[in-house]
C-alpha cells in the first residue's frame, strides 16, 4: 500500500549548458529540425514549470557552471524567486545570476575567496543579496551520510513491488 500524503517534489534541471553547447557546435542551422523543435519545447516547458510549479508544490533548481546570458536567458532567470551565486570569475557572471547591477553595488560573487567553499550571495524575492555560507560536503561526506541514512530509515517501497528502488543513490 502506498503512503498517503505527498512529499515535496524537487526537480533538478541539470546542465542546460549541454543544450546550448550542441546549438553552438552546429555549423548550419536548418529551418526546421526535430532537435531544434525539441530544444525550444524543452525551454518552453522549463519556463512553464518554473512559473507555475510553485503553486503545485514543485521546486525547480537550475544550476550551471558557466553563467552567461546565452546559457541563462534573463526571461528564465527572472522567474526564479531565489538565486544563489557561488564564486564567479567575473562581475558580469555574478550579475547574470543575481541580476544586472548588483555587482556594481558591491554584491559580487567574484569577491568570494576561491578557498571559501560553500560561500555565496543569495538573492531572495524582492530583497537585496545576502552573503551566506552553506555546508560544503565532499563526495566522501555525501557517501557516508547516505549510508548512515540507509541504516536509520526503513526501506519504503514508493513505486510498487516490481521496482528495484532500494538503491536510491547508485554506486554508493
Amino acid at each position: 500500500e502506498r503512503p498517503i500524503g505527498a512529499a515535496p517534489t524537487a526537480r533538478l534541471i541539470h546542465d542546460l549548458n549541454r543544450i546550448k553547447e550542441q546549438r553552438r557546435q552546429r555549423t548550419a542551422k536548418p529551418i526546421f529540425s526535430p532537435e531544434r523543435a525539441s530544444r525550444q519545447g524543452c525551454r518552453r516547458l522549463i519556463r512553464d514549470l518554473v512559473a507555475r510549479g510553485r503553486a503545485a508544490g514543485i521546486i525547480v533548481v537550475g544550476a550551471t557552471q558557466r553563467p552567461s546570458a546565452d546559457i541563462i536567458p534573463t526571461s528564465l532567470r527572472d522567474l526564479f524567486g531565489f538565486r544563489m551565486a557561488f564564486r564567479c570569475t567575473t562581475d558580469s557572471s555574478s550579475d547574470i545570476i543575481l541580476a544586472q547591477g548588483w555587482a556594481a553595488q558591491g554584491y559580487t560573487a567574484r569577491a568570494i575567496d576561491p578557498e571559501g567553499f560553500g560561500q555565496a550571495w543569495l538573492l531572495a524575492e524582492g530583497g537585496i543579496p545576502r552573503r551566506m555560507r552553506c555546508a560544503f560536503l565532499t563526495d566522501g561526506h555525501i557517501r557516508a551520510l547516505v549510508n548512515h541514512a540507509k541504516h536509520l530509515r526503513p526501506a519504503v517501497d514508493l513505486y510498487g513491488p516490481d521496482d528495484n528502488s532500494a538503491d536510491l543513490v547508485p554506486g554508493i
